[in-house]
């Protein structure tokens, strides 16, 4: 399918897991309160930092791989998993190890027994993150979403049930999370050896080519997910596990903004690796100027009725989140650009290490913010320190594109008409496969 037809598909995909997700969001945090949401919290953060740590940043080599056509399917699909399981266990190892010392701070009020599922289940998530790029490089989109939208339906009717009516607080969130990620898990392995078998016995050129890409952007991705996360940790540290369960509130449903951003940068990914430099340029600054226009038009509703909206559906305790996530919401766009440009320079330009030192400078930025303004402000703090570091990192990709394609900075950040029109054309082509909605397609605009 075409990048608008894919984005489309995955638009609707999304605008699916993004109201399931919601759902699960209320369940949790007005069954858990925020002491014990937070809790949770600090377990699901934790399983999704130590994943992004430990992946290498396979995940961009395979996409990349995969999309320029260096590598097969069946050899990525046997390299990945080998790679998920053993870095996996590894990752488990090293937590295990390090939490006697940092039991007391950072994992304050976190009983280890609910920390051990949470690494128990680290190689899944990063399987299920190199599966998912997999699909990406290999432009099968259409399965990534259908599997996506499967797991999310089931793993709300089950947290609904389990922790919303049967009032199983912190273990059944647990045991949900658990059955969720090993069904996606399984049903990527049935649904990539449907694409091509396992390639046994694996190369080692495979999983060195992998691995050499992947860790030369690694820093990149160590850089800006410690960014990501390193906040709840001082706030659980400075605030309290409390503290945690109304920050986490507004970072979710901020972060629940960038669901259409996935799709942009599923749909786009392989063709900005792809085609020749001067037109991966033009289609990178198009698809920035579409996904700033999308999360203007999320972000800036949703921090108008978010005042009303948060105590009325998550109760009053909770009220204390309506500042950060306005905060978070500011830094929405730049995070939009941000993603986008560095599809550019890891896919295109072939840079991941430029992308290394971006990281860092993010790194070198908001950790003395979060410690300085978390200690001064609290959860606002914060909310302050993500989106000054979101503007800042946006400048710096912003800047290397720029030297590289020789684009102006209007013509990546400002929406066109000829933007539009391509909008009209795209959902014109999607009504007329709805049945009964094609007379809507071939009225005049």
């Amino acid at each position: 399918m075409s990048i608008g037809k894919n984005t489309a598909v995955g638009l609707a995909a999304d605008m699916a897991i993004f109201g399931l997700g919601i759902i699960v969001s209320i369940v949790l945090t007005r069954s858990l309160g925020p002491e014990q949401r937070g809790v949770y919290i600090l377990l699901t953060t934790t399983n999704a930092l130590l994943t992004q740590l430990g992946h290498l940043s396979v995940a961009g080599a395979i996409s990349t791989m995969l999309a320029r056509g260096r590598l097969q399917a069946g050899e990525v699909h046997t390299a990945a998993l080998l790679l998920a399981f053993g870095l996996g266990l590894i990752l488990f190892a090293v937590a295990t190890l390090t939490y006697p010392l940092v039991r007391e701070s950072v994992f304050q009020n976190v009983p280890y027994p609910y920390l051990l599922i949470a690494l128990l289940l680290i190689p899944i998530t990063i399987y299920q993150v190199y599966w998912n790029y997999m699909m990406m490089g290999l432009n099968r989109l259409l399965v990534l979403n259908k599997l996506n939208v499967v797991v999310n339906i089931t793993s709300t009717v089950l947290m609904i049930l389990v922790v919303g009516v049967f009032r199983g607080g912190v273990p059944g969130a647990l045991l949900v999370w658990a059955v969720s990620a090993l069904a996606t898990a399984i049903g990527g392995v049935v649904l990539a050896l449907g694409i091509a078998g396992f390639a046994w016995p694996p190369r080692r050129r495979v999983l060195a080519d992998l691995l050499h890409f992947g860790v030369r952007s690694h820093g990149a991705n160590i850089a800006h997910h410690v960014f990501l996360r390193f906040d709840m940790y001082v706030v659980n540290t400075l605030v309290g596990t409390a503290g945690v369960g109304i920050y986490s509130l507004s970072t979710s449903l901020a972060e629940r903004l960038w669901l259409p951003l996935n799709a942009i940068h599923a749909s786009s990914l392989s063709k900005i690796a792809q085609l020749p430099r001067d037109e991966s340029a033009q289609l990178t600054a198009r698809v920035t100027r579409t996904a700033v226009l999308l999360m203007l038009s999320a972000a800036v509703p949703f921090a108008l009725v978010s005042p009303w909206l948060i105590p009325f559906v998550y109760t009053a305790d909770f009220t204390a989140a309506v500042v950060p996530l306005i905060i978070l919401l500011l830094g929405t766009p730049a995070f939009a650009v941000m993603m986008v440009l560095n599809s550019y320079i890891q896919g295109q330009m072939e840079r991941p290490g430029l992308l290394s030192i971006l990281g860092w400078l993010q790194i070198g930025v908001s950790v003395p913010l979060y410690l300085v303004l978390i200690a001064w402000q609290g959860i606002v703090g914060a909310a302050v320190a993500s989106s000054v570091t979101y503007l800042l990192t946006m400048a710096g990709s912003l800047y290397v594109f720029r030297r590289d394609s020789g684009l102006p900075i209007n013509a990546v950040l400002v929406p066109r008409a000829a933007d539009f029109r391509e909008y009209i054309r795209v959902i014109r082509r999607l009504l007329r496969r709805v049945p009964g909605f094609g007379h809507y397609a071939d009225r005049p605009s």
